[in-house]
């Protein structure tokens, strides 16, 4: 961009130019000199504006441009780290799946025997049971018949009851194991299980 002088005022200021004899006033030339300094100043100026403007453009593009290219960056691995946490956990589902079923193959492979053992053990305390009621009611009247010996094993036994009280909680859980084994063993592996998941 840049600035000129019209024609029209380079006419006007040859009218101020006078040839007096042998005297030259220039008055219209100095104008002009002292215009042209002004307009070439006023050039420079813009000049330096024009490319200050430019300048300032070309950053503020650079800028922008850095900008989209940084978001676009962001963007690629930001999606890039989720996809591949998203990959990483789809991968340990899968794997905790197989795990899980290997390991409840595995549990319910080691309990076959200690349900037998359990069944068994049941069948032999019922037995244990029924001989215990048949041996109080049929041969433990008529083997102890002296009420001294009653008074005797009563004072034995009073003390042990008192003891047995005071482990309730023992007997409660022995209690609840001899009444449904395979539900108090499955009730265990569950709790210790359950820390695990």
């Amino acid at each position: 961009m840049t600035i000129y002088k019209p024609s029209w005022l380079r006419a006007w200021l040859d009218n101020l130019n006078w040839d007096i004899l042998t005297w030259h006033v220039y008055v219209g030339d100095a104008v002009e000199s002292g215009i042209d300094w002004a307009i070439a100043w006023l050039n420079d100026l813009l000049d330096w504006a024009l490319d200050a403007w430019n300048l300032a453009w070309d950053a503020w593009e650079k800028a922008v441009d850095v900008f989209w290219d940084l978001t676009d960056t962001i963007d690629y691995w930001v999606n890039r780290i989720f996809n591949e946490i998203d990959q990483w956990w789809d991968d340990l589902d899968d794997w905790w799946d197989a795990v899980w079923d290997d390991i409840r193959d595995w549990v319910e492979a080691r309990l076959e025997p200690i349900k037998d053992l359990i069944s068994d053990t049941r069948t032999w305390l019922s037995k244990l049971d029924t001989w215990w009621d048949n041996f109080k009611r049929d041969t433990l009247p008529n083997l102890l018949s002296f009420s001294w010996f009653n008074d005797w094993i009563k004072a034995r036994i009073t003390p042990i009851e008192k003891d047995v009280a005071q482990h309730s909680s023992w007997f409660d859980l022995l209690k609840e194991l001899m009444t449904d084994p395979e539900k108090w063993l499955l009730d265990r592996i569950c709790s210790m299980l359950a820390r695990f998941i």
